[in-house]
């Protein structure tokens, strides 16, 4: 930016000298005593001054068509950076979503192993009819149990393949 200021000002300078040089052409044109060799001379340096300032004034356009560009690329990087962050938010409620399933199926798993060893106390002191009731319904308890850990080792699968 301090760069474009200060070819900014050699432009204007640059301006200034041509202008004046302009004008002392002009006041020495109306001065019948002009010397030809400091006509052409002065003829010259306006020409040099005049190429300068056309030079200048491109390298400053193209300065500015390259300053459109680094903006447009930054504003496209910052979008990036944005959908990133976005995407990393998105995979952390994932995350959370799973770590939650987790621990209330690691809580159903411990209610039914309580479950179980309370009805394996009832069948110690069970006969009969009621003997068999209980232990169809452990079969059936452990039957769960066993689905529920599967159900968890298939979550810890999924977990591990979010990268969680």
């Amino acid at each position: 930016m301090a760069r474009m200021v200060w070819i900014g000002a050699i432009i204007v300078a640059l301006f200034v000298l041509v202008s004046f040089g302009a004008y002392a052409l002009g006041q020495m044109g109306a001065d019948d005593s002009i010397d030809p060799t400091q006509l052409i001379s002065l003829q010259e340096e306006n020409s040099q001054l005049e190429v300068k300032v056309t030079e200048l004034t491109a390298l400053t356009s193209e300065m500015n068509q390259q300053m459109v560009v680094l903006r447009s690329e930054n504003t496209n990087l910052k979008n990036q950076i944005q959908q990133l962050q976005n995407l990393q938010s998105d995979e952390d409620d994932v995350c959370e979503d799973l770590e939650d399933e987790w621990d209330d199926l690691e809580r159903e798993i411990e209610d039914l192993e309580n479950e179980i060893e309370e009805l394996e106390a009832e069948i110690e002191d069970a006969e009969g009819d009621e003997l068999d009731d209980l232990e169809d319904q452990l079969a059936d308890l452990e039957d769960e149990l066993e689905d529920l850990k599967q159900e968890l080792e298939d979550l810890e699968d999924e977990m591990d393949d979010e990268g969680c």
